[in-house]
C-alpha cells in the first residue's frame, strides 16, 4: 500500500492492485453522483414549498371565515328557538 520513505515523504507502492484503485475511483464518482442527485432533489422540493406557500394563508384565512359562519349560524339557530319570535301559522 502506501508507505513512507527514508525522506519521510509518502508514495504509493508498487503492490497496490489496480483494482483497489479502479474501486475507490468508482465509489468516489458514486459518491458525487449520489450527492449531485440529493442537491437536486433537495432544490425541487424547495420550489415546490416556495409555491405552495401562498396556499398555507389562503387557507388559514378560509378556516377563519368558516370559524365566523358557524358563529353567525349558531346565532340565527338561537335566534329561531326563542319563543318570543311568533312565526306566521300556515293557511293564513
Amino acid at each position: 500500500m502506501a508507505a513512507e520513505d527514508q525522506d519521510g515523504r509518502w508514495h504509493l507502492d508498487k503492490r497496490v492492485p489496480l483494482a483497489l484503485m479502479v474501486t475507490i475511483i468508482l465509489q468516489t464518482a458514486a459518491a458525487v453522483w449520489a450527492a449531485s442527485s440529493l442537491y437536486q432533489r433537495v432544490e425541487q422540493l424547495e420550489r415546490q414549498m416556495t409555491a405552495a406557500a401562498p396556499q398555507g394563508e389562503r387557507l388559514i384565512r378560509l378556516e377563519e371565515k368558516l370559524s365566523n359562519v358557524e358563529v353567525a349560524l349558531a346565532e340565527i339557530k338561537g335566534l329561531l328557538r326563542e319563543p318570543s319570535i311568533r312565526r306566521p301559522a300556515a293557511g293564513r
